[in-house]
């Protein structure tokens, strides 16, 4: 695609003024890369990524509920089973299109992806804002940090160790 819309999360979007978002830099790196346009969609406004937030909830509902699955490989087989039989047959109650039509009309729009994505060397850190309940979230895991952490507007710098240990540091470089 020429343009892709994300929800604003703190792995793509350092800040937002008035409008004005400042990306990180690996992701900077990445739409530059890919000469992609970037929209992100407003914070708490589910009128601007409701589309997509439909499209999640058909999927955990219709496809993810109920399904057990032992590695990545067996879920990725049995999602495009799913969407062979279901996901893509299914009739949109707005356009009254199959997705499977739409795409056939939309993919001769698409860009062929010419070169592998080549990620540079980049910190290992990821920030994450410390919640009042002096805890942060990673991965769809709370994890707790000293009482007093907290303040408005407090970052704390994660960085996963080789054998998938988690340290959580105040600053960037400083004491675990």
């Amino acid at each position: 695609p020429y343009e892709l819309v994300y929800d604003q999360d703190a792995l793509l979007v350092v800040n937002e003024n008035a409008g004005d978002v400042i990306l990180t830099a690996e992701f900077q790196s990445y739409r530059e890369e890919r000469k992609l346009n970037i929209a992100i969609c407003r914070k708490q406004d589910p009128e601007s990524k409701g589309k997509v937030e439909n499209v999640v909830g058909f999927i955990k509902g219709n496809f993810a509920k109920n399904r057990v699955y032992e590695n990545i490989e067996q879920w990725n087989d049995a999602m495009l089973r799913w969407l062979a039989r279901t996901g893509n047959k299914k009739v949109h109650n707005t356009t009254k299109k199959r997705p499977v039509e739409v795409f056939s009309l939309e993919k001769q729009h698409l860009r062929p992806a010419v070169k592998k994505i080549n990620i540079s060397p980049i910190d290992s850190s990821i920030t994450r804002t410390v919640r009042k309940d002096n805890t942060i979230l990673y991965l769809s895991n709370r994890y707790s940090v000293p009482l007093g952490t907290y303040t408005k507007e407090k970052n704390v710098y994660i960085e996963v160790t080789d054998d998938g240990n988690l340290l959580i540091r105040g600053e960037k470089d400083g004491p675990v």
